[in-house]
Order: C-alpha cells, then structure tokens, then sequence
C-alpha cells in the first residue's frame, strides 16, 4: 500500500474586484503563517481568479507581488475605467437617441408614444445589450492591463 504526501490546495471564492483585497488579505495571512509556500493546487472563481492567477504569476517574489496587488487594488479605479470607456459612451448615446424624445412626448399631446419607445428601448436593450455594452469585456481588458499585460 502506497502512502503519499498531501499537500493542502487553496480555493479563492469570487466576489468581484472586492473579493480581489479579501483574496489578498487571505494570501498575506497564509504567507505569514509559513502556509502559502506548502500549497500545491489553488482553485478560483470569480473575483478570485483574478488574486490567483496574479499570484501564480508573482509567487515567487510574496512581498513584491503582495505590494504590486495591493497598489493596482488600492489605487486604480475598475469602474471609472469602464465608465469612460468607448463603449460606455456609446451606450450613453444609445439610450439618449431613444429615451430622449420619449420622455419629450410625455409632456405633448403625443404621450401615447412614450410607452412605445420604452418598451423598443427595452426590447433593444435587452436583445443587443452584449453588442451594445460588452462590459464583461471592457472588465476583462482592463484587468488584463492591470494585471497580466497579455501573459495568460
């Protein structure tokens, strides 16, 4: 019979960019405990993808990937990149083009038109909305700027 050595994995659960800081906290904390380093798989989803897949690719340098993360964490801005974007000011223009004169005929005696408009709004919207806004992505742009300038 055959004894083997197991080593502890590590799953990083998601969240969002907010997940990103706990999953940092997380690693720091295992770093301190002389943990990190013994172990051998790490499973992600989500936001933790995002903390592992920086950590694969900086662990074996724990304070400066630990200081590159918190800094990118700490004092760049997801959301406002995303809300400048190209793509957010299109999706600005398309709703204005539309919502526009709907809400103008609310107030004329063409009113019966707003409703119409919403719902094409809606329905225009919803059926284009990847074509439209592809905030999924933008998001994964800007990480892959942030974090991993094109390396996974």
């Amino acid at each position: 019979m055959s004894h083997s050595i197991k080593r502890p994995g590590l799953s990083l659960s998601g969240g969002g960019y907010r997940a990103d800081a706990f999953q940092l906290g997380i690693l720091k904390q295992l770093h301190e405990m002389a943990v990190l380093d013994k172990i051998d798989v790490i499973s992600t989803i989500s936001g933790g993808s995002i903390t592992g897949a920086y950590y694969c690719l900086n662990k074996d340098d724990f304070p400066s990937f630990y200081e590159s993360m918190y800094d990118k964490l700490h004092h760049k801005n997801i959301v406002k990149r995303v809300l400048l974007s190209v793509k957010f000011v299109q999706l600005l223009l398309f709703a204005a083009l539309i919502l526009v004169p709907a809400f103008y005929f609310l107030f004329t005696p063409d009113a019966w038109l707003f409703p119409i408009l919403l719902v094409i709004f809606v329905f225009l919207l919803l059926k284009f909305q990847f074509h439209i806004f592809p905030v999924s992505k933008r998001i994964e742009k800007i990480y892959d700027d942030l974090f991993y300038n094109g390396t996974i």
